[in-house]
Parts: C-alpha cells; sequence; structure tokens
C-alpha cells in the first residue's frame, strides 16, 4: 500500500524541515560567536593576565592580529585569534614580553609559535633554559632584550645555528666577555643596537669579523678607541652616536668608511668646526644632527658632501634658517634651549 502525500503537505514538511535545520545553524553559530567575543573581551579586560599583541607590520595596519594571553599561575601561554582586515589571523610574527607583568619565568610554551620572527625580551635574568627555549624558535631574525641581565650561562649556551640578523639590547646588564661571546654566537648579524650601555673598545674589536650594516650606540659612552675599532668595519652604512661626546677627530674618522650613508648625531657634544672633516666622505646621503650649542651657519660645511641629499638638524628657535641648496633637502626642527 502506497502512502500518497498531497502536494500542499509535502512543501509545508519541507519548509518545516528547512526551517528546524536553519534555527540550529543559528544557535550554533550564535553559540560559538558569542563564546569568540567571550573570549576577546576577556583577553582585552586582562587584570590577572599578562596579554600580548602580534602585529602584522607588513601589511600597512595596526590592528592586532593576535592576543597571545599567559596565566601566571599555570604558566602557560596560549594563542588567542582575533579579527583582523584579512580574516582570522594564524600567524604570530612579533612577540613582547615583560616579566615585570607576569612576575614569571619566560615560559616554554612559547615555542609552539614555531612561525616566530621577532622576540623582545624585558626586565628578566636570563640562563640557559631561556637560551634554549629560544633555540627552538628556528625562524627569529630579531631578538630585543630591554632592561635584561644576560648571564654567562645564556651567552654560553646561545644558540650558533640561528637566523638572526639583528638585535637590540637597552640598558641590559651583561659583562664585556659575554657581551662578546653572545655577539659571536650570532654569525648572519648585519644590524647592532646597543642603547645605555657603558661600552669598550673591546666589544667592537671582537665583532669586526661581522659584516655589521647597521650600528646604533646610543648613550654608550663612545670614546676614541671605540671610533677607531669602529672605522675598521668597512660594511658599515648606517651608524647612530646620539647622545654622546664625541671626541675630536670623530667625523675625520668616520669620512673615512666606504658605504657609509646614514649618520645620526642628535643629543652630541662635539666641535662644530669639525664638520667640515666629513666633506672627505664619498658615501654619505643623509645626516641627522643636533647640539646645544649649534648655529645655522654651523651646517655650511655640510653642504661640501658631493653624495649628500638630506639633512635634518635641531636648530635653537631664535637661530635663521640655513641656506638652501638645490641638491640637499633640509629639514630644521625648532628647540627651546633656553626654556630647560
Amino acid at each position: 500500500m502506497k502512502i500518497k502525500y498531497k502536494p500542499k503537505t509535502l512543501i509545508i514538511t519541507c519548509l518545516l524541515f528547512l526551517l528546524i535545520l536553519l534555527g540550529f545553524y543559528c544557535v550554533l553559530n550564535s553559540s560559538a560567536r558569542s563564546v569568540y567575543l567571550n573570549r576577546v573581551r576577556v583577553a582585552e579586560d586582562l587584570e590577572e593576565n599578562y596579554y600580548l599583541e602580534a602585529i602584522d607590520e607588513n601589511k600597512g595596519y595596526q590592528m592586532p592580529r593576535h592576543w597571545l594571553v599567559y596565566t601566571p599561575r599555570s604558566g602557560l601561554l596560549s594563542r588567542l585569534k582575533i579579527a583582523s582586515p584579512v580574516g582570522l589571523a594564524d600567524t604570530v610574527l612579533k612577540l613582547e614580553y615583560d616579566i615585570e607583568w607576569s612576575e614569571k619565568p619566560l615560559p616554554e610554551s612559547i615555542c609552539t609559535f614555531i612561525e616566530l620572527q621577532s622576540l623582545s625580551l624585558s626586565n628578566m635574568k636570563l640562563t640557559a633554559r631561556e637560551a634554549l627555549i629560544i633555540g627552538k624558535l628556528k625562524n627569529i631574525t630579531s631578538i630585543s632584550f630591554f632592561d635584561c641581565n644576560l648571564s654567562t650561562e645564556f651567552c654560553s649556551n646561545f644558540p650558533i645555528k640561528n637566523r638572526i640578523s639583528d638585535i637590540y639590547l637597552y640598558d641590559t646588564k651583561v659583562g664585556t666577555s659575554n657581551l662578546s661571546n653572545l655577539l659571536n654566537r650570532i654569525p648572519g648579524l648585519t644590524d647592532l643596537s646597543i642603547g645605555k650601555y657603558n661600552l669598550t673598545s673591546e666589544v667592537i674589536k671582537n665583532i669586526q669579523s661581522l659584516r655589521l650594516e647597521s650600528l646604533s650606540l646610543r648613550h654608550c659612552s663612545v670614546d676614541k678607541e671605540i671610533l677607531q675599532q669602529i672605522i675598521k668595519i668597512k660594511t658599515l652604512e648606517y651608524i647612530d652616536l646620539s647622545y654622546n661626546t664625541l671626541a675630536s677627530r670623530t667625523f675625520e674618522m668616520l669620512a673615512t668608511l666606504p658605504k657609509l650613508r646614514h649618520l645620526d648625531i642628535r643629543g652630541t657634544t662635539f666641535s662644530p668646526t669639525e664638520l667640515s672633516d666629513l666633506s672627505a666622505s664619498k658615501s654619505l646621503a643623509e645626516i641627522w644632527i643636533s647640539s646645544r650649542e649649534m648655529k645655522s651657519s654651523d651646517l655650511d660645511p655640510l653642504f661640501k658632501i658631493r653624495t649628500l641629499k638630506h639633512i635634518t638638524a635641531v636648530l635653537p628657535t631664535k637661530e635663521p634658517h640655513p641656506k638652501t641648496h638645490k641638491d640637499i633637502k633640509v629639514d630644521i626642527i625648532r628647540y627651546d634651549y633656553e626654556t630647560e
């Protein structure tokens, strides 16, 4: 016996079935979205947890692509996706970790972020344990230390097989021999930045075998002995000597570097009459310069540098604008030194 369905009854049955499916889908989707939003909201309002932001700088926007949540009690670092202009992000390229927030050592779970390219560590004492953890991050190309204590064990066990090209140390406690040891374990190092460190010429002497392209030594008490070691690194294209008291003949020595294109001497103390020594440079293209006693006329010798394209200078508010040059762009920033 065959059951006969009326067309009208069949249509109503199908519609009811579709409505049930649609309702079930909406419930699931709403539930998933609710959980997702709750997780993001928790990450944004963290009090006990420590969260980190990962930014895709190459894409040109500054929205966080991930929240990386660190829970002090469990010592776990977990990945939490959030929406970005290109959908849900699935990679973390940059990670910042500050021990003052978490009061815990670097979590081993950081090793799960195998795609990590940039790592920044702050307020930590680093030992052999941290060196081994960093060694598992095979794609790291840049590492920064802010107010850290680099032990002998850390420097001696830092992985030799690495892809690091950039290293930044600021207000970091590390002995001269340990720093030399660490830097020599990074054979691909091209960019070195050291800030607020009582530098010695021994450190620079020990890294002359590296093919450094960029060297920044802000607040590092750079003296003539250090400069004599710097000019032996013929691959340098960028030098930052900001906030140092420059010794006599500094510019004469720097002018001998065959590839030097960018020089930053803001906040330094030097003799303006020696600026003319830079005219011997055959490569310098850009200079950032400021000094409390500098006058507009002190910039005149710089116009004799045939390769120079850009000058950025900080001058007292009452100083007249320096002369112009058709081939050199001059940007002047005014500062009222008298109100200090």
